[in-house]
């Protein structure tokens, strides 16, 4: 099954999780929490606190490396709702830095990386949600990660990947508003949802350790002994003794006690009191479409004694413990578990869901670890190749073979993929096959095309997947030259072409039905004919062919699958002879 693993870096904390599964149905391989050492707030020891805490997370949590998302935290971001004159996502991406920028009066526009969510549409108009985040902070988390050798492969908030965790998890209604309230040690999120859709976020200075600055102020005791008093009130557990050489059980009926006991439960109370203010203060800023139908706590701090009391008073709704291991597979300790949510969000980013598509890994921060940044351009073209060899001679499907070899050995650099389009292009077969009249030209131009981008490799990608997605050639090839219409189901032996095409395009839409296995896996070989399909490829574990070999089944036709010889190959298993076999059909 494939992996990935969520890393959320909050103020004084880091917790990791890796799940193992997919959007839909996962287990939690490990997860652990690590305090942030030092009081730094910015700077080099600031990243070098976090570099330490985030290591030692990974450890505990038995963590791989290789499907990391990165979460910061909400609190660095700037949200803003605006209004936009058009509803489209493409009209939106293109403004959005600039209809920001008059809404963002803290910062400075070039100093940000913009991200956004439409929240709602009418009458040709959206309103969009707006997160800002500044450079300086994507640096400081992104270069924790790198000083232990992780480069995340996305990079979101905790609090909105809290409320896609909350949107992946069965039975999640869709009516209604909800409020999710994550209390951690010195900060809360407080993220509203209004039909299902996102409808705000707000974040607050407020956690645990306001109730522990009350308490070390209200029993002149020093604020360690008061952060372990305060856990303990937290955890439901007052006995024991209450500091060193005091031998007091804080259960006890001593007047000293008691006065220490009520001292402790008047400062949850207060945090309670001012917690509920601020949920109220936030649903009351928003046009919250109709009442609150629930309330779900999280964190660390939602164990505080009196809070779902205040809470269901001040907004007038049951208010419930966020379950964030809910029918999943874990061995996670109550404590722990109350506090993954974000994190758990986080790594199924990593596993394909990510309803509201934000990404902060732009600009200058864009991911570009190898075959990652390529892998759907060169995976189009390879099947491109591939579909071309089907109604080429058997000298053409060699070249294409060796093209093929040669772009899995350069898959990491856009430039390789587009030289090898080009010079497919130069050879008369394919250039007739695309539709081409003069193929040299038509690669020469492309050539053009790309070298004034030659430093840009983002861009090379950009125009090559533009030359491919405009390629209409080889179904009016086939249809011209042969008299067959491509797709159709005719049982005349010259159909052989057409049913290769049709086989593999099938194949190959099974394998973008994954995301979990992109990147994850290589084809070294792959031969179609109109009853059979036989490849060879590599990929992390067996099991991860099991996924792939379900789709392959309830493929039109019921096909039969075999995986081949399955053997190790290094740090991955080589599955060789791969084959899809479809019945013979009387007509």
């Amino acid at each position: 099954m494939a992996r990935a693993t969520g890393i959320e870096i909050g103020e004084s904390a880091v917790t990791v999780v890796e799940l193992d599964g997919t959007p839909r149905k996962w287990k939690v391989n490990g997860a652990a929490r690590t305090l942030i050492e030092g009081t730094a707030e910015s700077g080099e020891e600031r990243v070098k606190a976090v570099a330490a805490a985030v290591k030692a997370s990974m450890k505990g949590a038995k963590a791989g490396r290789e499907q990391v998302a990165l979460g910061i935290s909400a609190s660095l971001a700037v949200v803003r709702e605006i209004p936009l004159p058009f509803t489209a996502p493409e009209q939106i991406q293109k403004v959005i830095k600039f209809e920001s920028e008059s809404h963002l009066h803290s910062c400075d526009i070039d100093d940000v990386v913009v991200a956004w969510h439409k929240v709602s549409e009418n009458a040709g108009k959206a309103r969009v949600l707006v997160f800002a985040v500044r450079k300086d902070d994507l640096k400081a988390g992104l270069g924790a990660l790198d000083r232990i050798g992780i480069d995340p492969v996305h990079v979101n908030l905790d609090a909105t990947a809290l409320y896609q965790f909350w949107k992946a998890l069965p039975g999640t209604p869709s009516e209604g508003g909800h409020v999710l309230i994550d209390i951690s040690d010195s900060v809360t999120h407080i993220v509203l949802i209004s039909e299902g859709n996102l409808r705000m976020i707000r974040s607050v200075r407020l956690g645990t350790e306001s109730v522990t600055r009350s308490v070390a102020v209200d029993l002149n005791i020093e604020k360690d002994k008061a952060r372990s008093l305060t856990r303990r009130m937290v955890l439901g557990d007052l006995t024991g003794p209450f500091e060193n050489g005091d031998s007091g059980d804080l259960s006890s009926t001593t007047p000293k006690d008691a006065l220490r006991e009520g001292i402790l439960r008047d400062s949850a109370t207060l945090f309670a009191g001012r917690l509920a203010n601020e949920v109220k203060r936030t649903l009351s800023s928003v046009l919250f479409d109709g009442k609150v139908a629930s309330v779900q706590i999280t964190g660390p701090g939602s164990t505080v004694p009196g809070l779902p009391e205040a809470l269901a008073e001040a907004v007038g709704a049951p208010v419930t413990k966020f379950d964030t291991v809910a029918g999943a597979e874990h061995k996670l300790s109550k404590e722990l578990a109350a506090t993954i949510g974000g994190a758990s969000g986080l790594a199924l980013i990593g596993l394909g869901h990510n309803p509201l598509k934000l990404e902060f890994r732009q600009e200058e921060f864009v991911f570009t670890r190898g075959f990652d940044r390529v892998k759907e351009p060169a995976l189009a073209l390879l099947v491109l190749l591939l579909v071309l060899g089907g109604v080429m001679t058997a000298s053409a499907w060699n070249t294409a073979q060796e093209a093929r070899q040669r772009l899995a050995i350069g898959a990491a650099q856009g430039r390789e993929i587009a030289e090898i389009y080009a010079r497919s292009l130069e050879k008369p077969a394919i250039a007739k096959i695309l539709g081409k009249n003069d193929g040299k030209a038509e690669s020469e131009r492309i050539r053009a095309n790309l070298k004034s981008k030659e430093n840009d490799g983002s861009a090379v990608l950009a125009a090559i997947r533009t030359e491919i997605s405009g390629v209409t050639g080889p179904e009016n090839h086939i249809r011209n030259a042969y008299g067959i219409e491509p797709g159709s189901k005719s049982s005349d032996v010259r159909g052989n072409a057409v049913s290769s095409l049709t086989r593999i395009r099938d194949w190959y839409d099974v394998l973008l039905r994954h995301p979990e296995l992109h990147g994850k896996f290589s084809i070294e070989s792959l031969k179609a004919s109109t009853m059979e399909i036989e490849w060879t490829m590599e990929l992390e574990d067996s099991s991860a062919f099991e996924v792939l070999a379900k789709d392959f089944r309830e493929l039109p036709g019921k096909p039969k699958v075999e995986s081949g010889t399955d053997r190790p190959m290094g740090t991955k298993r080589r599955f060789e002879g791969c084959k899809i076999t479809w019945p013979k059909v009387e007509i």
